[in-house]
């Protein structure tokens, strides 16, 4: 068990938003989840689009913990909201690991307490591991191509859109059950690390830096020394 870490870190970067391998990611996953809750989440599938789930079942068949062990452990990381949990289509409970965007590392700072110690503690992990680099690896994907547009005159059926037109929200927000409204993760984040202090304001000096085109490993080692 000992590399339950590493291997957890290598199974997250296959997600669709994965977490690319580096050894910040390690200290975040290793605060995130104890040697027996990683072993669990080995064993919650990575190839889910987000906010897709697997069912309990499913997942208590790939992991070598006892069926009662695993269950026990997934509601504890759900309620912790360390990994996503919806019902499934037939009514049983399933579960996903959070995906970049998708609830990472957004869950953290929702609840948007003022004074957390473990808040505080998450967002100086992700500001050290969500780097430039890092996060431009995580959301750069290929080269944009060029095509061109012609009106279609069928319907291709795809079973998980992305992203819809302006004019489908009406119909979407009609069918919502629950509307939700959280704290800002960015504002959480500023809270800790406020950007009234100079030389101490980690988006000012990442923005500024940026704006000036600086070399990157100068924008790297100013952004490690204030953190």
């Amino acid at each position: 068990m000992g590399d339950v870490y590493s291997k957890l870190a290598k199974h997250m970067e296959k997600l669709v938003m994965g977490y690319p391998y580096t050894d910040e990611v390690l200290d975040l996953l290793k605060e995130m989840f104890s040697p027996q809750e990683a072993e669990v989440a080995l064993a919650i599938p990575n190839d889910l689009p987000p906010l897709q789930v697997c069912d309990a079942d499913a997942i208590a068949r790939r992991c070598s913990l006892p069926e009662e062990t695993v269950r026990e452990t997934l509601e504890s990381l759900a309620m912790r909201n360390l990994i996503y949990t919806r019902t499934t289509e037939d009514g049983r409970p399933g579960y996903a690991l959070l995906q970049v965007g998708y609830g990472m590392p957004q869950a953290f700072f929702w609840k948007g307490v003022q004074e957390d110690e473990y808040a505080k503690k998450m967002a100086r992990l992700v500001l050290k591991y969500f780097t430039v680099p890092t996060t431009r690896e995580v959301y750069r994907g290929v080269n944009t191509k060029t095509y061109k547009y012609a009106p279609a005159s069928l319907t291709v059926d795809v079973p998980m859109q992305g992203v819809y037109p302006h004019e489908k929200m009406e119909g979407l927000l009609q069918g919502v059950t629950k509307v939700a409204v959280a704290h800002c993760p960015c504002r959480v984040v500023g809270h800790y690390f406020p950007v009234a202090m100079e030389e101490k304001d980690i988006w000012g000096i990442l923005v500024s830096l940026m704006k000036t085109r600086a070399n990157p490993n100068t924008i790297l080692h100013r952004y490690h020394q204030v953190l």
